[in-house]
């Protein structure tokens, strides 16, 4: 005789972790999109390497209609990305400040040099722009360019965004 099996049954209704607590800081696509002011399709696209790779970091879809979930980290890089795209730069050059995108901690400043062999660089301390560009950026003089974005005004501004997010899920 074999062992009964449990009879399993799917609820169909999608329950978002952020409707049982709405204090929760966990965003899906349209969020992300209301936040950082880019249409929910170019979040999916870019979510699935479309053209730029950003991977959600808490929960990635499994199967066709689950949502993925994001964190406030990944709403950060959408707003980079979408920054560095308003400025004109090239969705490889925008997919290389991603990939160089530091594992712990918010960077402060981003910094892009290149004739050809592109340098990308993060800052996460409260340096002078003039100071950081100095010491870190590589000694070519060869470099026709350099491009400097001021992360902690962005971020600032994004982070007022995902706070009138949660407030607008509890009421």
């Amino acid at each position: 005789m074999s062992p009964t099996r449990p009879i399993v049954t799917r609820s169909w209704r999608r329950v978002k972790p952020f409707e049982e607590d709405p204090e929760l800081r966990v965003f899906d696509r349209a969020e992300i999109a209301k936040i950082v002011g880019i249409p929910v399709t170019r979040v999916k696209d870019w979510s699935i390497g479309r053209p730029l790779d950003i991977k959600p970091s808490i929960r990635v879809s499994r199967r066709r209609g689950s949502p993925n979930f994001y964190s406030e980290s990944d709403i950060l890089r959408f707003a980079l990305a979408k920054q560095l795209s308003t400025d004109g730069l090239t969705s490889i050059m925008i997919q290389r400040a991603l990939d160089k995108w530091p594992k712990k901690g918010i960077p402060t400043l981003l910094c892009i040099a290149g004739d050809g062999d592109t340098t990308v660089r993060f800052s996460q301390a409260d340096v002078p722009l003039f100071d950081w560009a100095v010491t870190l950026m590589p000694e070519q003089e060869s470099v026709l360019g350099h491009y400097f974005l001021n992360l902690q005004e962005l971020f600032k501004r994004v982070k007022e965004q995902i706070e009138k997010a949660i407030w607008a899920r509890k009421n």
